[in-house]
């Protein structure tokens, strides 16, 4: 799927890269990874990293490789951001698990999915069948989606629906700026940011009270010992 392909593309386009603004100066590290052609599209600047990697399954991008198959290490990376993405896969479990493996602890994941539970759900309903993108996709709910992502181990920590208008809408020349107007619950889109939780581990302390070495008593024999009584017998 294109950016051609899909209603509204410019004002959609727009108010993710808002939203990407306000996300990435949280993102510090060494690497932020984008999945898929649409992210090309977008503005990274705002990261505080020292590399933007764009990886796609077909031509164009930093690394040609399946969304659901990265060729990433484990832990390692700051912020991957998905758009429109896990629509398009085959294995939308699996790319999620694959992102989540190749996140470092406390790193982000920011995802962008279509809404169901929105006017583009009811234009999906109608026009399932037809064969046009986006609606052939399937459209995931966020409770779903947050599921999901609560069970790979992360949390999600800033949750936003936009653009709650008909496909083919245009926002106003006044209202270019994020507001009442973009954010909805009921918006086509729904953008999620997700942080995966730092595993610690609490050391325990040996009670040694408990483990005191009797002082009196028969000693238990070693079991080789006790072997070699048997062999005789």
């Amino acid at each position: 799927m294109k950016w051609c392909d899909i209603p509204s593309a410019a004002p959609l386009k727009e108010l993710i890269q808002q939203q990407l603004e306000l996300i990435l100066p949280s993102v510090h590290g060494y690497s932020l990874v984008t999945l898929g052609e649409l992210s090309a599209a977008f503005n990274y600047q705002a990261a505080v990293v020292a590399n933007v990697l764009q990886v796609n399954c077909e031509q164009g991008g930093d690394v040609c490789a399946l969304p659901h198959q990265l060729p990433l290490a484990s832990d390692d990376i700051d912020s991957i951001f998905i758009p429109l993405l896990i629509e398009q896969s085959e294995y939308p479990h699996q790319l999620l698990r694959e992102a989540v493996r190749s996140l470092r602890p406390g790193g982000k994941l920011i995802l962008v999915t279509f809404n169901p539970l929105s006017l583009w759900g009811l234009y999906k309903l109608i026009l399932n069948r037809s064969g046009n993108k986006p609606w052939c996709y399937p459209f995931y709910r966020l409770g779903r989606l947050t599921d999901w992502i609560s069970l790979l181990g992360l949390e999600v920590i800033v949750e936003h629906g936009l653009f709650a208008k008909l496909p083919g809408s245009e926002f106003h020349s006044l209202a270019k700026h994020i507001g009442s107007s973009g954010y909805s619950k009921f918006g086509a889109l729904n953008f999620l940011v997700a942080e995966k939780k730092v595993r610690t581990m609490t050391a325990i302390r040996p009670n040694w009270e408990k483990n005191k070495v009797l002082s009196s008593g028969r000693v238990i024999e070693t079991t080789h010992r006790n072997i070699n009584k048997y062999k005789k017998i």
